[in-house]
């Protein structure tokens, strides 16, 4: 069973393997980890560097840019819109940061048993205050990625 289930990981996901209860077992060639924290490290490094560069950029650029979104927020949208990673909503819309409340999951979906997008949309109603709420097609994020390639290798 443990071992049927390593194979629920593609190969190419980028975590650590380790070795199965059953690879250590007698009369089985013994598979070693294959070691790939550093590059997992590594990954991580880099994202936390380029948070610090963007925010020397920001404050140079808008010293009061965080002392400005400390005092709170009150957009007028809700966009809900799915978790593909080639777009974000802002880039999307063309608004600033802090001009949308968003809530992102796998096809933007909006389920009534689905407690973390109603919590979402109860807070955004009752607490902030939205007056729009919107639900971004798939498709449109998917383009818009398709789209910015495209113009990018003219």
């Amino acid at each position: 069973m443990i071992r049927s289930m390593t194979n629920l990981i593609p190969r190419s996901a980028h975590l650590p393997r380790v070795a199965t209860l059953a690879s250590s077992l007698p009369g089985r060639a013994q598979r070693l980890p294959v070691r790939r924290e550093r590059r997992y490290v590594h990954s991580v490094d880099r994202i936390l560097e380029k948070n610090k560069e963007w925010r020397s950029r920001v404050l140079q650029e808008d010293p009061e840019f965080f002392a400005r979104l400390a005092k709170g927020q009150s957009p007028e949208f809700l966009f809900i819109g799915c978790s593909d990673s080639r777009v974000s909503a802002e880039l999307l819309t063309g608004v600033d940061v802090g001009e949308l409340f968003v809530h992102r999951n796998i096809a933007n979906m909006v389920v009534n048993t689905d407690i973390s997008c109603l919590s979402v949309i109860q807070f955004a109603v009752q607490v902030l205050k939205v007056k729009h709420i919107i639900a971004v097609d798939t498709t449109i994020a998917a383009v818009c990625a398709a789209l910015s390639r495209i113009t990018s290798s003219v």
